[in-house]
């Protein structure tokens, strides 16, 4: 946890958001275009605002599910999704340090705003300018301790609490920067990174199967791969994550969605309410049984198992149009079809 004032943005730091919202590579988040000024000027949003308080926790579940023997049958799950939802996990422990700041501060007008990957706040620039770490080529904030597997939340007061220096990475050792790295540049299958520290989230897989709501472009639907929920490609190559450590939240290391689902088990899910209760507590609510059963679709198609075909099939006759065109799509693929 670090303490800073409300107004320490860096110019660079507000233009860099600038020139990503204005190159259109947000895509479909139309929530990351509103409020640009409110997201660059914290002020803005809330004029009386003294103190930010930044925190992190580690979400680095290590043990992974998808074996060679039935590879073909499962889609991989984004690590930060194995557990439980980490907005309700997070937004708790807020509540906590929120009442524990209001109950031990004698200014009547005290007030605090709870921020967990939410709202107009540009949370990794202030964790760097906390001194968590530096921005990587890949556009994660990158770690001394745990990498980049680290949720982000923030409280805002309008209390004038003591700040102090940020530690200084460099003297403990740690390296801030990628070096000569590109690894992740590399490793994208979708060349979503065009350039070091520049993501078209449009290309992204994680976006693609969590942030669009529509149909996936069909010429990257080949390079989704076996991707279910998200996607962990720059983050799995980085050599910053060789020093990643396995959480110790209780809430992030019970299994829900694990590292992976079986494609049929997904595309056998036939209503809304079964989703819901199959899934409850997880991340993976908010994309909704159709856009869970579109990626399942997707990947399903990629790797080309036969024995998928029959739930694909029956996937045609779903009432929703967006899962029935991407299972016909499944199909074409299974079958070496044009």
């Amino acid at each position: 946890m670090e303490i800073l004032r409300a107004d320490s943005l860096e110019k660079n730091q507000k233009e860099s958001f600038y020139n990503w919202i204005n190159s259109d590579f947000a895509g479909e988040m139309e929530y990351m275009k509103k409020e640009t000024e409110k997201r660059i000027d914290l002020l803005k949003k809330f004029p009386d605002a003294k103190t930010i308080i930044v925190l992190g926790m580690n979400y680095f579940n290590e043990n992974r599910e998808l074996r060679a023997e039935n590879r073909e049958l499962k889609g991989k799950i984004a690590k930060y999704a194995y557990g439980r939802d980490y907005h309700k996990v997070i937004e708790g422990k807020l509540k906590k340090l929120k009442e524990f700041i209001l109950k031990n501060c004698e200014l009547p007008t005290a007030n605090c705003k709870l921020y967990v990957d939410y709202g107009p706040i540009l949370e990794r620039a202030y964790a760097v300018k906390a001194g968590f770490g530096f921005i990587g080529r890949n556009t994660c904030l990158i770690t001394k301790k745990f990498g980049s597997w680290v949720f982000l939340a923030e409280l805002v007061t309008n209390i004038e609490l003591k700040t102090h220096p940020c530690p200084s990475l460099k003297r403990e050792g740690f390296r801030v920067s990628c070096s000569s790295c590109t690894q992740c540049l590399s490793a994208c299958p979708t060349g979503a990174l065009i350039s070091p520290y520049k993501l078209d989230a449009r290309k992204c897989i994680s976006y693609l199967t969590i942030e669009n709501k529509g149909s996936i472009p069909e010429n990257l639907r080949p390079l989704v791969g076996d991707w279910l929920y998200g996607c962990d490609i720059c983050q799995d190559v980085c050599p910053h994550n060789t020093r990643a450590k396995a959480t110790k939240e209780p809430d992030l290391k019970k299994k829900i969605l694990g590292d992976t689902q079986l494609l049929k088990d997904i595309l056998s899910i036939r209503t809304d309410e079964e989703f819901r209760q199959k899934f409850a507590g997880s991340p993976v609510i908010r994309i909704k049984r159709k856009g869970l059963l579109r990626n399942a679709c997707v990947v399903a198609g990629n790797l080309k198992d036969r024995s998928l075909l029959p739930v694909l099939e029956e996937c045609l006759k779903d009432p929703e149009p967006l899962i029935r065109e991407h299972a016909k799509w499944g199909i074409r693929k299974i079958n070496n079809e044009k």
